[in-house]
């Protein structure tokens, strides 16, 4: 919000009976008839009543103030100011994919049919993800393998699963299929979905389109044309001629990690219509890294739990989940132990074997949860 010191120095907001006694005075100097003001008096609270409103005016004042600029706009107020940069914020959107299927017989065609829902295992808190199919599919005659088009249930970024996660159907295919495996493959995301756009990105967004007034493109001209792509979490510039003279890469971040050619492609599309007339742009996706991580936790006997384990591997997945506030190449040590002590209030001592020490990588890679491996011991 706008610097509460001069809300106060250019717009007080003064006490009720402050008010009250300056209308009081006001009105006797005034030669104003009525004289009994008194608590408890009919005037008495037709005056209260003007007074709370003069000072609810003065609220509205400092509020409508305060939302006028884009650095201290609240959400709702700062949407509608950014209709000034022609600037829209990025709603969240669903995730869509392809499944492989496979089956060990391949003498007879089967239909699944748009409507049918996969779904991923239930995970800790006893929740499962659901992709429906989209369009309808068949096992032809002879196929052992097939693709199947689906899309998240919902919008947001946690359907953008991990590799080998979606496995289940809601209800069994028609006799005859005799499927074996359903899976969804590592680059199975065709579009990612995305949460709606961070209110804090998107201020930082909006205050970055000035960069596009420059005569030539800079840095932040190609990062806010590339962050303005609905499924990008993240685009770092690298404008320091990474491949010789006049040459740019744009390292893009999805909502998923890695990003999939389609949002590839639409960035490309973005940035190359803000392009320089002699750069030479190249846009890549963020490499995705899998950190295992092995932690030991010291619990009393007398709290000791058979789900503390688990517990524990949802926080670690949480704290690696993809956001953009998190500084996403750096896995710090004391981070781990932070998150789990903080989280779970019967651990004593948290031990992290692995890492041995902080993992700091290069700024275009991406660290995801890989092996999470959690023993609990008693103290």
């Amino acid at each position: 919000m706008i610097n509460t010191d001069f809300l106060d120095e250019y717009l007080p907001v003064p006490e009720l009976g402050t008010v009250i006694r300056q209308m009081q005075a006001a009105l006797a100097a005034a030669g104003f008839p009525i004289t009994a003001a008194k608590s408890g008096s009919v005037f008495y609270m037709l005056l209260r009543i003007v007074a709370q409103f003069y000072i609810e005016l003065r609220r509205l004042a400092r509020s409508l103030l305060a939302n006028g600029f884009v650095m201290t706009a609240a959400e709702g107020w700062l949407e509608a100011k950014a209709e000034d940069y022609s600037m829209v914020r990025k709603q969240a959107s669903k995730t869509r994919g392809v499944l492989t299927l496979s089956r060990a017989s391949s003498t007879c065609a089967v239909k699944i049919p748009a409507g049918h829902v996969f779904k991923t295992s239930y995970d800790i808190n006893g929740e499962q993800l659901c992709f429906i199919v989209t369009q309808d599919t068949v096992f032809k005659l002879g196929e052992t393998s097939c693709s199947v088009p689906v899309e998240a249930e919902f919008a947001g970024s946690a359907y953008n699963c991990a590799k080998d996660t979606i496995t289940e159907t809601l209800i069994n295919l028609e006799s005859g299929a005799d499927i074996i495996s359903i899976t969804n493959g590592g680059d199975w995301i065709t579009k990612e979905g995305a949460d709606i756009e961070d209110l804090e990105v998107f201020r930082q967004r909006i205050l970055n389109a000035w960069s596009g007034l420059a005569t030539l493109p800079t840095a932040d001209t190609y990062k806010a044309a590339a962050e303005a792509v609905e499924g990008v979490l993240r685009a770092q510039v690298d404008d320091l001629h990474p491949r010789g003279q006049g040459t740019v890469d744009i390292i893009v971040t999805s909502s998923a990690g890695e990003a999939s050619s389609a949002l590839l492609a639409a960035v490309t599309a973005a940035v190359e219509a803000v392009a320089g007339p002699y750069d030479n742009l190249l846009v890549k996706s963020a490499s995705v890294v899998r950190q295992n991580i092995t932690v030991t936790l010291k619990v009393p006997s007398t709290l000791y739990t058979d789900d503390l384990a688990a517990q524990a591997k949802g926080i670690l997945t949480r704290m690696l989940t993809l956001s953009s506030d998190r500084s996403l190449n750096e896995l710090l040590v004391s981070d781990i132990v932070f998150y789990l002590r903080s989280e779970l209030s019967t651990v004593r001592n948290v031990l992290v074997t692995v890492p041995a020490a902080d993992v700091v990588l290069d700024s275009d890679k991406v660290i995801l949860p890989g092996t999470l491996s959690v023993t609990v011991s008693e103290v």
